[in-house]
């Protein structure tokens, strides 16, 4: 008969502690605050006629949720935002979240599928 060795058992160690980390300072709550840059003006308003661009060719095509959004924009073409925003408002996502569609207009004028176009003033 030969002898059955137990298998290899990791042995416990004692770990080494940390070092405390010093603590903060306060916030102080009256201090202004940072000023923010305002965002970049994408051509937004609610007469902006929407303008679907021609893709690259080696674009990679829209999946999911953005192909949809993207086909409700072809549909849209030459009209203005607030009719895009009306006919899709109320929109949910798959996990129930309720869509806006301003956020996806200018989702597609950032990625370059669409330009909105405002009224002469």
């Amino acid at each position: 008969m030969t002898a059955v060795t137990p298998p290899a058992v990791k042995s416990k160690t004692a770990k080494a502690e940390k070092a405390a980390k010093p603590p903060k300072a306060a916030a102080d709550p009256n201090a202004p605050k940072k000023e923010r840059a305002p965002r970049k003006d994408y051509g937004y308003s609610k007469e902006s006629k929407i303008e679907v661009l021609a893709r690259a060719e080696d674009a990679k095509p829209y999946r999911g949720q953005r192909a949809e959004w993207y086909e409700a924009l072809v549909k849209a073409n030459g009209k203005t935002c607030a009719d895009f925003v009306e006919a899709r408002k109320g929109i949910k996502s798959e996990k129930g979240t309720v869509q806006n569609p301003a956020s996806w207009l200018r989702f597609f004028v950032e990625d370059g599928a669409a330009k909105l176009h405002k009224p002469a003033e």
